[in-house]
């Protein structure tokens, strides 16, 4: 009986949104906001002027004091109550603080302001899922999917949580999906993507397929200098099992 391994793949920290206004800093989504700049695609930007000024303290102090970094963004919210991109990073600051009462509030409230942002949707996802609510972050990731059908990380996500629950043929359905997005704009997550073929196929006693996709999953990685990554995902006991060197 092959061995039980979990695919240790955080999605919320290995996404890389494509839009080049966005960027991942210590785990931490963080927007430069101005005052009529595209902020994030389709994102609301006539946003008071002083709330930006708190909301780029928060960002320039996430990474020393995020307590600090918490409160110039509830001054900016206070300031900017239709603030999305404040909610969003204060949800993530809250996540990453588990204070994750307050990080739902801050996600649900961004997408009560604007339900076709996806990022909130993507966060709620990996927060449920996170704590092992699948049904509720399998709902989120579906979301994404309908919100943003082109993007792969909703694909991803529901693959994930079938690859979970030993639905490999779904999963694989999935994730296949995911890749083909990854691959139409490559990132950090086609690494993550190939792993999880890789795995399906593998706990689907598809051995040959595994070790093609657990390969490649290693260039991809080495292409982001990523591959302490791969070496986290694949415990040595499985790439030997599939002489992956």
């Amino acid at each position: 009986m092959k061995k039980i391994l979990l695919l240790f793949t955080i999605i919320s920290l290995s996404i890389n949104i494509s839009y080049s206004q966005v960027s991942w800093e210590n785990n931490i989504l963080t927007f430069p906001a101005t005052k009529k700049t595209d902020i994030v695609y389709n994102y609301p930007t006539d946003i008071d002027n002083q709330a930006i000024i708190y909301y780029n303290k928060a960002l320039n102090t996430t990474a020393s004091n995020k307590e600090s970094a918490i409160n110039y963004y509830l001054q900016a919210i206070n300031i900017e109550p239709q603030f999305i991109q404040a909610y969003d990073n204060l949800g993530q600051l809250f996540r990453v603080s588990e204070q994750y009462n307050q990080a739902i509030e801050c996600y649900e409230k961004s997408i009560s302001i604007y339900p076709l942002g996806h990022i909130a949707q993507i966060n709620l996802a990996t927060l449920y899922n996170n704590q092992n609510n699948s049904s509720k972050a399998l709902q989120h990731y579906q979301n994404v999917i309908e919100i943003q059908p082109e993007s792969p990380e909703g694909y991803y996500g529901v693959a994930q949580i079938l690859f979970d629950s030993k639905s490999y043929d779904s999963a694989l359905e999935y994730a296949k999906k995911a890749l083909i997005s990854y691959e139409r704009q490559p990132n950090t997550g086609i690494g993550d993507c190939y792993s999880l073929i890789g795995l399906i196929y593998y706990y689907s006693d598809n051995n040959s397929q595994a070790k093609k996709h657990i390969r490649i999953a290693k260039v991809k990685y080495q292409e982001y200098n990523l591959e302490e990554l791969f070496y986290k995902t694949f415990p040595n006991w499985l790439l030997s099992e599939l002489s992956i060197e």
